[in-house]
């Protein structure tokens, strides 16, 4: 069993609340502390969990881990095995990988051209501000907390998905759960710099902000085919030309 160290005992607790609201927010910070566990390698692939000893060291009870542990499941994090358990689940393949990206970068382009003419502005306000908590210019250099990106990086890509207005194109891409796989390939190599996907983002943001249809395609081409080198190779350094055609999009005080 992993001991799960990055988090303070007792630290999911805020101060109270309406007990429904309460009970949700729990459950959500819960299964959020989970998710960053397994894509941070914290809970490596194989692993039993303990649902008890991960609520003590969360200092919650095991309802919220029972819960946080089945929409893990429902994600393909971690499998349900009956009599035994929940399991941390094994890593994709280079070659599955590569698969699920391929899909990805279809999905991505069609929305991009679907919607991009006619971006609503609270899409590009929610993009900004992810492309802020992920760290924007001022990323710094040795950045670690690599679940909490791939979680702000899949927020930031389903806000594109979002452009296309269509519920059918954002669930199946949901279903790909490429993010999730491509973190943990991230993690398993220490190597992962997100400098460079976070200029990408900006590519793909300041062609959107520009009207360019053909410059926000051409920046999400540049960012999926990058992040696959990046996950397949651990590498930190530059994949290829991040020149969309535009300049790309960096905010300087804030967001919107």
């Amino acid at each position: 069993m992993v001991k799960v160290a990055s988090v303070a005992k007792g630290s999911l607790r805020r101060p109270e609340r309406p007990l429904g609201e309460e009970r949700e927010l729990l459950a959500e910070r819960v299964y959020l502390a989970l998710k960053e566990y397994v894509l941070d390698n914290v809970l490596p692939p194989g692993d039993r969990l303990n649902i008890d000893a991960l609520a003590e060291r969360l200092g919650v009870s095991p309802t919220p881990i029972r819960e946080g542990l089945a929409r893990l499941a429902a994600e393909n994090l971690v499998d349900f095995r009956s009599y035994r358990g929940y399991f941390v689940k094994k890593m994709l393949t280079p070659q599955e990988l590569t698969d699920l990206f391929d899909v990805r970068k279809v999905l991505e382009i069609h929305a991009v051209r679907r919607g991009a003419a006619r971006p609503g502005m609270s899409r590009l306000v929610e993009m900004e501000r992810l492309l802020y908590e992920m760290g924007g210019p001022n990323l710094e250099p040795e950045f670690h907390e690599y679940g909490r990106f791939s979680i702000l990086d899949q927020r930031f890509h389903e806000a594109l998905l979002g452009l296309a207005e269509s519920q059918a194109l954002l669930d199946a891409w949901r279903a790909l759960n490429v993010h999730v796989a491509a973190s943990r390939f991230f993690r398993s190599s220490g190597l992962v710099d997100v400098q460079h996907s976070v200029t990408e983002h900006a590519a793909i943001l300041g062609a959107l902000v520009a009207g360019d249809t053909d410059a926000a395609v051409r920046a999400v081409d540049v960012h999926i085919d990058a992040g696959l080198r990046r996950s397949l190779a651990g590498s930190p350094t530059p994949v290829g030309p991040l020149d969309a055609g535009v300049e790309p999009f960096v905010p300087n005080e804030g967001p919107m």
